[in-house]
């Protein structure tokens, strides 16, 4: 009976901690990681990014349509290295009626654009965009992703220690796509990609 009460104590005096991070998704392959929020996006928290080498490629990572970020719906990972993501944003110009039954209907469930997002993970991370028009119209909206790197140690994500000079410029290949290419100082925020959609009744646009 000792030895047992001797054991329960040994137990809770173990030095042995876990730490799960239950905020995160990560999805890697090799010595690329990718960890975002529960959204499968990037916003402030240091720990996040795209990291490859233990070097962050990339600090900030989220979608806007007609600079609203569109509600999440549902986010996983498929595979270790692959991901699904489901979003929803109300379509531009829909006329909300306000639910006076429940009260629980949302503007976005009733005229609604569904945003998918098939991500994976490799030498880098490659991203399939679908559009689904739901609602009875042709619609257009402006589409941006907004971007940032700031090359950080994995050690670095919470306070600096190294710093030098980071210059960027896009270049527009075509409505669709933009490239890296370097030059400038100071880019103005949510300006690194502006892609224009626009959706006919049949519903469904891929954007890369």
């Amino acid at each position: 009976m000792d030895n047992h009460h001797c054991m329960d104590n040994y137990h809770f005096r173990s030095l042995a901690k876990i730490s799960p991070r239950p905020k995160t998704i990560y999805c890697s392959q090799g010595r690329a990681v990718l960890a975002t929020d529960l959204d499968g996006l990037i916003q402030d928290f240091p720990r996040h990014g795209l990291f490859v080498g233990e070097t962050r490629l990339l600090s900030r990572y989220q979608y806007f349509v007609d600079g609203k970020v569109p509600q999440t719906v549902a986010v996983s990972n498929v595979e270790q290295h692959s991901w699904l993501g489901y979003y929803i944003s109300s379509a531009p110009g829909a006329k909300w009626r306000k639910d006076t039954g429940s009260g629980e209907m949302e503007e976005s469930s009733e005229e609604t654009i569904e945003l998918k997002v098939s991500r994976t993970v490799g030498l880098g991370v490659h991203e399939d965009i679908d559009f689904t028009n739901f609602t009875q119209r042709v619609v257009q909206f402006t589409f941006e992703i907004e971007l940032d790197n700031d090359f950080a140690g994995q050690a670095e994500t919470f306070r600096r220690k190294q710093y030098g000079k980071l210059t960027r410029r896009w270049r527009r290949l075509s409505l669709r796509r933009a490239q890296l290419v370097g030059g400038r100082d100071k880019p103005s925020s949510a300006d690194e990609k502006l892609i224009l959609i626009g959706l006919n009744r049949t519903g469904f646009s891929r954007v890369w």
